[in-house]
């Protein structure tokens, strides 16, 4: 055996052997109660069984009456000795009761003080200790042994009871114990009025179909269970007595800068409200905002969230941002447990939890003014979540709220250098509220659609009115989760593997159906806004205009690829093919002036433009593919650009000749030279210097693929695979065009 693989084994060895222990240790955990008891009883029989062995060889020390007075004194100063250390021990634990006051609320310390377990230990401490005390007194002679006996055993368990004692009073001054606590004694209450109620609701007759809610109002609402709950609300007002002891212990905890009680107060809230839903099952009622609803207003609900909020604005007092940041996730918990509501009708509004994030937008807002940008990142995120927790429960209208704010937000923090990590936080948002929005199949999801692009674009302005200073890319970097092509967590690339997997679903799929009508619609209403941001990036002179560009070719790529998917097949009425030209489109939108043609061919708008012909080509999309040829025959003949751009002119040319390659139509180029020769014929063409620079071009290129000289530019790739004759004489007949054009 190698040393290796010996390494390799003893490696296996040794992580069997942590699994093992741990596994040990968890069980121990979970069963030594039962262990201890089972041991306790081993250790009476054990016990019983020797002084039943020993009690004939030991009967003569009994009949000795100083044996008997010195065994009796014996027992009478031990059971004193317990007496004063259970005196002792009750003492020490008053005291660590008492100077943990200041760190309790009033409610929870009369809690805590009047704990029945330690109490209880105490208590039988006290009897074990007197018992041993009057055992001499009460035994008869003949008994003495087993007087001995039980004396031992009575020791045993005091001693047990003073460890429990102990142990019982460290965790009751633990805070995260006393949290514990608290929520044991709120389910406990829950449970009994849980079974009231139930019982309450079995006592009332049945009501009859036609005058049942659901009928009337569509609700499957337990009025009598609600009823009973509204009349009763004992167990709520456990609730709110935990709700507040929990804001207490996390108040103080962050005071003193112990956030993981903190935490783990703000965790026993959510918990808190966890088990309260749990028991009202069917007793909620979402607001009607047409009709006011006053048994919408929880009284548990308001309570948490208004305890959330006078603590959140303590902790923005003190700027402390680790309790701020815990204080939104307890938002975020919050919102997704309320979102899990049932109200008994499936259209009803999410209302408690919609009010939850109404408390959670305010608080976000309020960060703003405090320059605390990590607190903003974290309010983002859960802002985003959330939307994400309603849209799981099919409530895309609900998340309308969300959107504008994480636009308004996401613009706001753009104008500040140090706020700018909010903004791209927001616009990451935003873009997976929309992959979220597709990927799933929402339902009803266009108007939610139309104000994430409303965010979007809003964002996308204000950023890039913002100076972008040379060799800094402050455009690229605020927009980059929604408008970047070259990296894996952007837009484009979570929707290319949502194409990627309806290539692959079936035609009769509905839920595949269902995302290409969200795409679709979301491409429909998105296109207005490229269109928009396209001409504003390019009037700015922006970087952005190579991101805008690259977007706009995924975008045509990704409805492409749909458009072939099977169920697009079976449905043609989907038609994104369609969509995808009008894309197409929005390139020909390019200012036809010279600075605005720089700076778009300065972000590889020629490339662009191939790259569309080229995956419409791979696609099979006809119609495609013509439109864009047209697009890019268009760009070529600009008439507007500088007397030096005639490398441009080249490049398209060069472009075109590629895309005509790929047609399986016309491999030849014969209706390309014919659409050029119509194009050149127009009045408004490049001056002759250009069309003379870019014929001198393409001869170069000629002689460069002749031989074989490196050229990186993707149609050259394209190029170097034709046919060496055929594409000579296709470049050359190109040429000789635009020289034609050019004029003597």
């Amino acid at each position: 055996m190698t040393i290796g693989a010996f390494k390799q084994r003893y490696a296996r060895f040794r992580f069997q052997l942590i699994n093992w222990k741990y596994s040990a240790g968890n069980y121990w955990a979970a069963k030594k109660g039962k262990a201890e008891f089972f041991t306790w009883l081993v250790i009476i029989a054990v016990f019983g069984l020797a002084a039943t062995l020993a009690y004939t060889p030991l009967q003569p020390f009994f009949e000795n009456e100083k044996f008997l007075d010195k065994l009796g004194a014996t027992a009478l100063g031990l059971g004193a000795a317990l007496l004063g250390s259970t005196a002792i021990v009750a003492s020490l634990a008053l005291f660590a009761m008492q100077i943990n006051v200041e760190r309790l609320p009033h409610g929870l310390f009369r809690r805590l003080s009047a704990d029945s377990p330690l109490l209880s230990a105490f208590g039988l401490a006290f009897i074990a200790s007197a018992t041993i005390s009057i055992l001499p007194l009460v035994t008869p002679v003949e008994a003495t042994l087993w007087g001995i006996f039980l004396a031992i055993i009575l020791t045993a368990v005091t001693l047990r009871l003073f460890l429990f004692a102990y142990r019982r009073a460290l965790s009751l001054i633990n805070p995260v114990q006393q949290l514990r606590i608290v929520l044991e004694d709120v389910s406990s209450a829950l449970r009994e009025w849980n079974n009231q109620a139930y019982w309450f609701s079995e006592m009332l007759p049945q009501v009859q179909p036609e005058t049942n809610l659901k009928t009337s109002t569509g609700s499957s609402v337990d009025t009598r269970r609600a009823a009973f709950m509204m009349q009763n609300d004992w167990g709520a007002r456990f609730v709110i007595t935990g709700i507040d002891h929990c804001i207490a212990v996390s108040g103080r905890a962050a005071q003193h800068s112990d956030y993981q009680v903190a935490d783990a107060a703000l965790k026993a809230l959510v918990n808190l409200n966890v088990s309260y839903i749990q028991s009202k099952g069917k007793t909620f009622f979402s607001q009607n905002w047409f009709i006011e609803m006053p048994y919408a207003n929880d009284p548990i609900v308001n309570q948490s969230l208004e305890q959330l909020k006078r603590q959140f604005r303590a902790a923005l007092s003190r700027h402390d941002e680790e309790h701020i940041n815990m204080l939104f996730k307890t938002y975020g918990d919050l919102t997704e447990n309320y979102a899990q509501i049932d109200y008994g009708q499936p259209e009803a509004d999410p209302w408690h939890a919609s009010l939850t994030i109404g408390y959670l937008t305010h608080d976000v807002q309020s960060v703003i003014q405090q320059n605390l940008p990590d607190c903003m990142m974290q309010g983002v995120r859960i802002l985003g979540s959330s939307a994400i927790t309603l849209l799981n429960r099919d409530k895309a209208t609900a998340i309308v709220s969300i959107v504008d704010k994480l636009g308004e937000i996401g613009a706001a923090l753009s104008i500040r250098e140090n706020h700018r990590p909010a903004t791209i936080t927001a616009v990451e948002q935003l873009a997976g509220l929309t992959h979220h929005i597709i990927n799933t199949g929402v339902f009803h999801s266009g108007f939610a659609l139309n104000q994430i692009r409303h965010a979007v674009q809003l964002t996308a302005t204000v950023a890039l009115s913002l100076p972008n200073p040379p060799l800094t890319s402050v455009h690229r970097s605020l927009l980059a989760p929604y408008f970047s092509s070259t990296t894996d967590s952007s837009l484009s690339s979570s929707l290319k593997l949502l194409v990627n997997s309806l290539l692959e679903r079936p035609a009769d799929d509905y839920l595949a159906k269902q995302c290409v009508i969200n795409l679709r619609e979301w491409s429909e209403r998105t296109r207005p806004m490229a269109k928009s941001i396209l001409l504003l990036a390019i009037e700015k002179r922006s970087p952005f205009v190579f991101d805008i560009l690259h977007w706009i070719d995924s975008i045509v790529e990704v409805l492409l690829a749909a458009a072939s998917a099977p169920v697009c097949a079976e449905h043609s009425d989907l038609a994104l093919d369609e969509e995808a030209e009008r894309w197409i489109q929005v390139l020909s939108w390019i200012p036809d002036d010279a600075e605005s043609l720089d700076c778009a061919a300065t972000g590889s708008a020629t490339s662009v433009m191939f790259n569309i012909a080229r995956a419409s080509s791979k696609w099979k999309s006809q119609s495609a593919f013509a439109t864009a040829k047209k697009t890019l025959l268009g760009w070529a003949l600009k008439p507007a650009r500088r007397s030096n751009a005639w490398h441009d002119v080249e490049e398209a040319m060069l472009a075109l000749a590629a895309a005509a390659s790929k047609s399986a139509d016309d491999p030849n180029g014969t209706a390309l030279k014919s659409q050029l020769a119509k194009a050149l014929k127009r009045t408004q063409i490049p001056t002759a210097e250009l069309l003379l620079g870019a014929a001198q071009g393409l001869r170069r290129s000629i002689d460069d693929y002749d031989r074989n000289v490196r050229r990186t530019k993707s149609w050259d790739f394209v190029l170097n695979a034709f046919e060496p004759k055929k594409r000579r004489q296709f470049l050359t007949d190109l040429a000789n065009m635009l020289e034609r054009a050019a004029g003597p």
